[in-house]
C-alpha cells in the first residue's frame, strides 16, 4: 500500500472511531444471576447487534446520540434500555432478563394453512410488507407463528407473533428479524408497531452487490428520513424538495385538484421557525399544521393536476426528535399520508445506513411496477362481423388510497394481427369502473383480433402491464361445439347466481339475484357485470383471461415519463416571437364556452400538460397568456396525442367448430349506436322565462337572478343552508384530504347533471366548482324518489339539475357573461367516447346474440345484487356469465344456465 494510501485510510479510520461510541457488558438471568447465552443484543432498527456467547458477554459500537437496546431471547422477556452517548464514550451494563411465567394448560393445535388463515396471511402481507415488487419478493420464513383474530370494525383483523418474524429481503439484501408488538388493520386504517433487527445478507456477486446498493440508495430516496436530513443541513431545494404548511387560520380546509388554488392556503416551510437545533446533536422539529412535501425530482405525481410531483404529507402528534442523519427517535409521533406512506416493512433501512450522497439521485423516480391494472370482462368471447362488443373494465389499484388520484382515462383499442388499430376509444374511469362499446368491423371475415386497454400511466412499465384479449371473428356459418360449464368457480369467494326457477317461458321476466359470501357464509360487496346470451348460437368457452389470473406483479420494461391523466388532457408550448421561454408562464385555458377552465404554470421551456377535463365527443380549448401590463401574448402550438404501438398480439387456442345451414343473420346496424341516419331537421323555439323561486313537494328551484343577489363565493357555496333540503358537508377521504360533497338528508348524495349530462359522486362535484355563478340560468332540485324516478337508479339519492345560459343560448356579443375567445388561440380537443346503453332487442325474428348486459350489478354486505331482464329471444337456453370483484379487489365468477321453453 502506497503511504498517502495508508495515511489516509489511517485518518478515516480515526475520524470513525472518534465519532462512535462503545457499549459493552453481560446479560444474566433476574433470578438466578446466572450468565445467559444466546441472548440477541441488537439496536432497535439498525444493523449493529450480536449474540452472547458462554459468559453472557457483549460488545457494539454504535453512533452516539439516543440508543434502543433489546436483548430477546426465547423463553424470557424482551428488554429494552433507552439512553443517550456521547461520541467515543464507553457504556457499562448488566442487562437482567425475567423469565416468561407460562402455566401448563391444555393446549389446542391449529393447522395454519386452512383457507381462512391463508387468506388473513395474505391480507397480513399486503398492509405489513407493502404491495409492490419488493415486498412481494420478501419472504416470512417462519409465517406459522403468526395468528390472527377479527377486530371490533367489520372487514378488520389484529395479528399476533408468538416469536419474532424472519423475513428475507432479496432486493434489499436484508435479513429482518421482526419483533411484533402490535398489529392491526382496518379497511380504513392500520397500525404496526415492533422492534426490528437487520442482518446484511452475504453475495460475492458483483451484479447482487451493485442491485442491493441501487435498491437501497432508492428506499433511502423515498424515505421521511431523507426529507429530514434535508431539512437539518437546510438543502430542500438543492436535494430535490418542496415543503409546505397549512395556514393555522384554515381549520376547515378544504382541497381542490389544482394546486394552484389551494397554494395560497399554505406557508412554505421555514426552517428556523420549526427546527430547533440541540447541542446533543438531537434536533427538535415542530409542525402546529399539517405539512405538505413535493418531491420534485418524480415526474408522476398523482394528487393534483397541475403539479407532477409525488405528494406527501405529514402530520405530527408531539414534537419529532431527529437525530443528525436524519433519524427520528419518536417514530410513533408522526404520521405520513400520501406517497411516503406506501412504503412499509418491505422498504426498511437500518438507522446505520449511509447513503451515498455522490450517486446522481436527482433523475424522474418510477417505481418498478405498475400502481393500477387493468381487467375488462366482455359479453361474449368470441364474435361476428358487425357486432358490438360491450365491456366492463375494472381497476386495480397497488395503493389502493390513492385511487381517487389515480388514473381517470382508459384507452381501448381493437386490433388485428398485424399489429394495426382498428378501432380506438376512451372512457372515463368513475369509482374504478368504466364501460363501453366497440363495433367488430363488418368487413372482418374469419380472423382474431385483440382487445388491448391500458391507461397512459401505464406506458411507464411497458405494454407486458396492458390488457390484452384475443377475440376471435367467425364466419356467420361458423357454430362453436362449446365445452362443459364448470361445476364452481375457482375464486376466493363464492359467487351464486340463483333464479325463482330453473326454466322460463319465452316472454316472461327473469330475476337474477347475485350473492358473493365469503367461508362463513357472510355477504360481501362486490361490483359485478352480467352477460347473457343466446345459448343456440354462442356456447361456453373457457375463457382467454381467467378473472382469477388478474392483477399480477410484473416486471417493468421500460422508464418513461408519462403523466397521469385525470382526464381529458391537452400538451402543448407556448413561445414568445419566436424567442425561448426560459421562465414559467402563467397560461389560462378555457373548455368550449366556459363548460370548465383553468388556470396552469408552464414549466422553464413553455412546455405545458393540462389534464382532468370531462367531456364527451368533441369541443374546443382556448389558451391564454398575459404578460406583466396585462397583454395577451405569446404563439401556442399544440401536440398531437401519442398513443403505444401494438408490440404483442395473442392468438386464441383454436375453438372446435361445425357448419351452419344458415347465417346468423346482423342484428345490429353498422352505424355505432344502432341509429338511422335522418334529414337534418332544424327546430326553433321561443325562450321561457326563467322559473321563479319556489318550493313544492318534491321539487325545489333557485334562478339565476336570486343566486346572483346572494353574491356567493362559488357556486357550491350557495349550498350552505341557501337551497332546503341541500346540505354541504365534509369528508376527510383515504389520502387525507378534505373534499366537499352534497347531501340530501335520507337519501344520500344526489346525482348532478349538468345541462342533460349526468355526473355521479366526486365528479359531479368537480364540475359543479368549474361553473361561473354568472353563467346559471337556473337550479333544481328532485328530492323525493318520485320526482327523481326519470334518472333511474342513478337518481335514488335525489337529483340536483344544473341550467346554465349556455344551455338556453342566451348569451350574445355584448354579453360580458359569455366567453368570446377574442385573444384566446382556439383549437379543437376531443372528449370521452359517448355511446348508447344496451337496449334488448324486440325483434324476435332476429338471430340476436347477446339477449341482455348489465355492467352495473352492485351487491353489498346485507343486500345481493338482482338484475331483471325479458326472455324475449328465442332460444333454448340462456347462458348467464357474471365476473366483478369485492371491495378488497377478490375476484368472484360464476355461470349458470337458464331453460326457455315455448
Amino acid at each position: 500500500m502506497r503511504l498517502t494510501h495508508l495515511l489516509a485510510f489511517m485518518l478515516l479510520s480515526h475520524l470513525l472511531a472518534a465519532q462512535t461510541a462503545i457499549i459493552s457488558g453481560k446479560v444474566i438471568d433476574s433470578r438466578s444471576g446466572d450468565a445467559l447465552e444466546l441472548v440477541n443484543v441488537y439496536v432497535n432498527r439498525t444493523s449493529i447487534g450480536m449474540t452472547t456467547l458462554g459468559d453472557g458477554g457483549f460488545k457494539l459500537s454504535v453512533p452516539p446520540g439516543n440508543v434502543e437496546l433489546l436483548c430477546s431471547r426465547v423463553g424470557y422477556k424482551t428488554e429494552k434500555v433507552v439512553f443517550s452517548i456521547a461520541p467515543r464514550e464507553v457504556r457499562e451494563l448488566t442487562i437482567r432478563l425475567v423469565m416468561e411465567q407460562t402455566a401448563l394448560q391444555e393446549v389446542v393445535v391449529t393447522a395454519k394453512n386452512d383457507k381462512a388463515w391463508e387468506k388473513q396471511f395474505n391480507q397480513f402481507t399486503k398492509v405489513f410488507l407493502g404491495k409492490d415488487e419488493i415486498a412481494a419478493k420478501c419472504v416470512i420464513t417462519n409465517k406459522h407463528v403468526l395468528d390472527f383474530a377479527p377486530s371490533n370494525e367489520r372487514g378488520g383483523f389484529v395479528a399476533v407473533a408468538s416469536a419474532p418474524l424472519d423475513i428475507i429481503n432479496p432486493l434489499l439484501g436484508y435479513k429482518i428479524r421482526y419483533e411484533l408488538v402490535n398489529f392491526k388493520y382496518t379497511p380504513a386504517s392500520y397500525l404496526i408497531a415492533g422492534n426490528i433487527r437487520f442482518e446484511n445478507l452475504e453475495s460475492d456477486d458483483p451484479a447482487t452487490l451493485k442491485l442491493w446498493s441501487a435498491n437501497r440508495q432508492r428506499a433511502y430516496r423515498n424515505s421521511i428520513r431523507s426529507f429530514l436530513k434535508s431539512v437539518i443541513d437546510n438543502r430542500l431545494k438543492e436535494d430535490g424538495y418542496e415543503a409546505f404548511v397549512e395556514k393555522t387560520f384554515e381549520p376547515q380546509l378544504g382541497r381542490t385538484s389544482l394546486f394552484y388554488y389551494f397554494k395560497p392556503y399554505l406557508d412554505s416551510f421555514d426552517r428556523s421557525k420549526h427546527l430547533k437545533d440541540s447541542t446533543n446533536s438531537t434536533y427538535v422539529l415542530r409542525l402546529p399544521t399539517r405539512l405538505e412535501l413535493h418531491d420534485t425530482r418524480s415526474n408522476l405525481g398523482i394528487a393534483y393536476r397541475d403539479v407532477t410531483y409525488q405528494v406527501s404529507w405529514a402530520e405530527l402528534s408531539q414534537p419529532l426528535h431527529i437525530s443528525a442523519a436524519g433519524v427520528v427517535y419518536n417514530p410513533g409521533a408522526i404520521q405520513l399520508i400520501g406517497h411516503l406512506s406506501s412504503f412499509r416493512v418491505a422498504h426498511s433501512l437500518p438507522e446505520n445506513y449511509e447513503p451515498d450522497v455522490t450517486a446522481n439521485d436527482h433523475q424522474p423516480q418510477v417505481t418498478t411496477s405498475s400502481a393500477e391494472q387493468i381487467y375488462v370482462h366482455t359479453d361474449k368471447d368470441y364474435y361476428y362481423p358487425g357486432e358490438p362488443i360491450w365491456l366492463k373494465g375494472y381497476m386495480h389499484y397497488s395503493r389502493p388510497e390513492l385511487a381517487d388520484s389515480m388514473s381517470r382515462v382508459v384507452y381501448v383499442e381493437l386490433i388485428d394481427s398485424t399489429r394495426k388499430v382498428l378501432a380506438r376509444k376512451s372512457f372515463p374511469v368513475e369509482y374504478g369502473t368504466f364501460d363501453g362499446k366497440l363495433m367488430v368491423p363488418s368487413t372482418i371475415r374469419k380472423a382474431t383480433v385483440g382487445l388491448r386497454a391500458y391507461t397512459q400511466w401505464m406506458r411507464n412499465f411497458g405494454s407486458t402491464h396492458f390488457f390484452i384479449k384475443p377475440l376471435p371473428v367467425l364466419d356467420t356459418y361458423e357454430r362453436v361445439i362449446g365445452e362443459s360449464l364448470p361445476q364452481s368457480d375457482t375464486t376466493e369467494y363464492s359467487l351464486r347466481v340463483e333464479t325463482a326457477k330453473d326454466s322460463y317461458a319465452y316472454g316472461d321476466s327473469i330475476m337474477l339475484d347475485l350473492k358473493v359470501t365469503d367461508d362463513a357464509g357472510n355477504m360481501m360487496p362486490a361490483d359485478m357485470s352480467v352477460s347473457v346470451v343466446n345459448y343456440d348460437i354462442v356456447k361456453y368457452v373457457s375463457d382467454r383471461t381467467p378473472i382469477d389470473q388478474a392483477f399480477k406483479i410484473l416486471p417493468r420494461q421500460k422508464s418513461t415519463e408519462i403523466e397521469i391523466e385525470r382526464g381529458i388532457s391537452v400538451s402543448g408550448k407556448i413561445s414568445d416571437s419566436g424567442r425561448k421561454i426560459q421562465s414559467p408562464v402563467s397560461v389560462t385555458a378555457v373548455l368550449g364556452k366556459m363548460d370548465d377552465m383553468a388556470t396552469i404554470e408552464t414549466r422553464n421551456d413553455g412546455t405545458f400538460t393540462l389534464t382532468g377535463f370531462h367531456f364527451y365527443d368533441s369541443s374546443t380549448i382556448s389558451f391564454q397568456a398575459l404578460n406583466k401590463k396585462k397583454n395577451s401574448f405569446g404563439k401556442f402550438t399544440i401536440v398531437t396525442p401519442s398513443y403505444p404501438e401494438v408490440d404483442t398480439f395473442l392468438q386464441s387456442a383454436a375453438f372446435p367448430i361445425k357448419r351452419a345451414y344458415t347465417a346468423v343473420r346482423k342484428s345490429y346496424s353498422e352505424l355505432e349506436d344502432g341509429g338511422v341516419l335522418l334529414k337534418e331537421v332544424t327546430v326553433t323555439a321561443k325562450r321561457e322565462k326563467p322559473y321563479k323561486d319556489m318550493y313544492t313537494s318534491g321539487n325545489i328551484s333557485l334562478s339565476g337572478e336570486r343566486i346572483r343577489e346572494l353574491n356567493p363565493a362559488d357556486l357550491m357555496s350557495i349550498f350552505m343552508g341557501r337551497i332546503p333540503r341541500v346540505r354541504l358537508r365534509y369528508f376527510m377521504n383515504e389520502l387525507g384530504l378534505l373534499k366537499q360533497f352534497l347531501f340530501i338528508p335520507g337519501l344520500g348524495v344526489p346525482l348532478v347533471v349538468i345541462d342533460g349530462v349526468p355526473f355521479e359522486g366526486e365528479i359531479g362535484m368537480d364540475m359543479i366548482k368549474t361553473i361561473n355563478v354568472n353563467q346559471v340560468e337556473r337550479i333544481e332540485v328532485m328530492a323525493d324518489a318520485s320526482s327523481a324516478s326519470i334518472y333511474g337508479s342513478r337518481g335514488a339519492n335525489g337529483v340536483v339539475i344544473i341550467l346554465t345560459r349556455a344551455q338556453y343560448g342566451n348569451g350574445s356579443a355584448g354579453n360580458p357573461d359569455e366567453f368570446s375567445g377574442r385573444d384566446f388561440s382556439t383549437f379543437p380537443v376531443y372528449g370521452f367516447s359517448s355511446f348508447k346503453p344496451f337496449a334488448q332487442s324486440v325483434a324476435e325474428e332476429v338471430d340476436v346474440t347477446t339477449v341482455y348486459w348489465n355492467p352495473y350489478a352492485l351487491s353489498n354486505a346485507d343486500i345481493a345484487a338482482q338484475v331483471k331482464f325479458k326472455a324475449n329471444v328465442r332460444a333454448s337456453a340462456y347462458l348467464v356469465t357474471v365476473k366483478g370483484f369485492t371491495r378488497d379487489g377478490n375476484p368472484v365468477s360464476a355461470t349458470r344456465l337458464i331453460h326457455i321453453t315455448e
